[in-house]
């Protein structure tokens, strides 16, 4: 695949957690170790990294209330 099983797996966590800030009012933290990131601090780098945008600024643009 081209990508070591770390990578895969976080892309994976990463997309679920992307549908849930835009889908859900849960909160960073909820959200982060419902995807299976360890800290919150290891889910804003890894996202903002991926992303290239926080999630709280993704939050604030694509929130469907």
């Amino acid at each position: 695949m081209g990508v070591s099983f770390s990578e895969y797996l976080s892309s994976i966590r990463l997309l679920e957690a992307y549908s849930k800030l835009r889908d859900t009012d849960h909160t960073i933290l909820e959200i982060a170790l419902d995807s299976g990131f360890s800290t919150v601090k290891s889910f804003y780098n890894a996202f903002t990294k991926h992303y290239g945008t926080s999630p709280q600024q993704y939050r604030k643009q694509y929130f469907k209330r």
